[in-house]
């Protein structure tokens, strides 16, 4: 199984790598920062807008987004990479957005609005040409 990651290097996408690698995965990962070099890894460092181009019309079983902030981020790499299978780490403040629970700064209301976004993007397109989680 070929999994694009992007990010991969911190927080929860780090222990995500590290399990599928342990898996025997076949893993790229693209990211600003350089994981220590293992030769089973290929990564591509970078801004992802910048060096996506690094890995244009490859297939992947998988991709695995940690680090989608904005549509564009996902439109560029559905336009890059061929995949089955789309899954977007987003945000529980969502539902608290949704919901009314949580009251949000300017900035925190943009990131979520954002990630809103997304989701009802990859919701629209989704089982054209993958599927998503």
């Amino acid at each position: 199984m070929r999994v694009l990651i992007f990010g991969g290097t911190r927080f929860m996408g780090r222990q995500t790598l590290s399990q599928l690698h342990h898996l025997g995965v076949d893993i790229t990962y693209l990211s600003r920062k350089r994981l220590p070099d293992d030769p089973s890894l290929s990564p591509v460092i970078g801004e992802r807008s910048v060096v996506s181009n690094k890995i244009e019309n490859t297939f992947f079983d998988v991709v695995l987004d940690f680090t989608a902030y904005q549509v564009a981020d996902v439109q560029q790499t559905l336009s890059t990479v061929k995949t089955n299978h789309y899954i977007l780490i987003s945000s529980a403040w969502i539902t608290q957005k949704e919901t009314g629970t949580r009251k949000f700064s300017t900035l925190e209301n943009r990131y979520v609005s954002d990630k809103v976004a997304i989701e009802r993007f990859l919701i629209a397109n989704a089982n054209k040409d993958f599927d998503l989680t």
